[in-house]
């Protein structure tokens, strides 16, 4: 039996199940205390602020705007629109400047100089401050759980590296565990090893995506490379094409960022 205890006051109560599935973010100190271990540093940081513009200054951003910063890099920063004349507005860094004071200081940094941000800000009003949060991404897990427990999301670091998308796996992880969960309950299969059985069906999935996403980390670290292709995105379809699918997790990233995929923008 696996599960956890749940305290209310002076109430404690134990919750048992025969599997667990875990879903608990990055939050280091809950999966330890399940018995999953991984990086204990995230692999990246982002955050975010709410505003809400004048209605005359709402409409000039009506699409989601992603903007690479010199000395950032691989880090971005984004504007994203929502109902109500409201803006999300955030960056993320990964790698070894994924550290919580360096966001802040991007984020600072990203409103002041980022000519859209600055003038969105320079009216709007902020109705949710900064808030921060570490990313484990990237896959590198050396575990999907144990014995009577399947992690999913963040808990496998199931976010995407180069654009930090972790919504769409965190479900796709947990729709097949639970579907792995309950093929086994419904036909007696032993639970022992379904752990690994869950983590070698993931991968096989998407460990190809997970591989193209970490090359466009690598590649997006180069300032000049990223100059060429937004010329080439403003010159040419292919380029604008093939990112616009990398943000919509419909392309592989491998198609651009490699010496074919870069001659390709080059071309077309």
């Amino acid at each position: 039996m696996a599960g956890a205890t749940v305290k209310a006051g002076d109430v404690e109560r134990p919750i048992r199940a025969r599997v667990t599935i875990l879903a608990a973010g990055a939050n280091l100190t809950t999966l330890a205390a399940f018995g999953v271990s991984g990086p204990k540093k995230p692999e990246a940081v982002a955050g975010r602020a709410y505003f809400e513009a004048p209605a005359e200054l709402a409409h000039e951003i009506e699409h989601l705007v992603i903007a690479y910063q010199r000395g950032w890099c691989p880090g971005y920063g984004w504007i994203f629109p929502a109902p109500g004349r409201r803006f999300n507005i955030g960056v993320g860094l990964f790698g070894a400047m994924a550290v919580q004071g360096r966001l802040h200081q991007f984020f600072d940094a990203f409103c002041r100089t980022f000519p859209p941000a600055a003038r969105l800000l320079a009216a709007a009003t902020c109705v949710r401050p900064f808030r921060g949060a570490p990313i484990r991404s990237g896959l590198r897990q050396p575990s999907f759980g144990r014995p009577g427990l399947l992690a999913v999301g963040e808990s496998v670091a199931a976010t995407y590296s180069a654009t930090g998308e972790g919504i769409g796996k965190a479900m796709e992880s947990g729709i097949l565990a639970a579907q792995m969960v309950t093929a086994a309950l419904r036909t007696g299969r032993p639970l022992d090893g379904l752990e690994d059985a869950y983590r070698a069906e993931f991968e096989r999935r998407f460990m190809g995506r997970y591989r193209a996403y970490r090359l466009a980390q690598r590649w997006a670290a180069s300032p000049t490379l990223l100059n060429v292709l937004a010329r080439r995105a403003t010159a040419g379809k292919h380029v604008q094409e093939e990112l616009e699918a990398l943000v919509a997790e419909r392309g592989d990233a491998a198609k651009l960022f490699s010496a074919t995929g870069l001659l390709k923008a080059l071309l077309r």
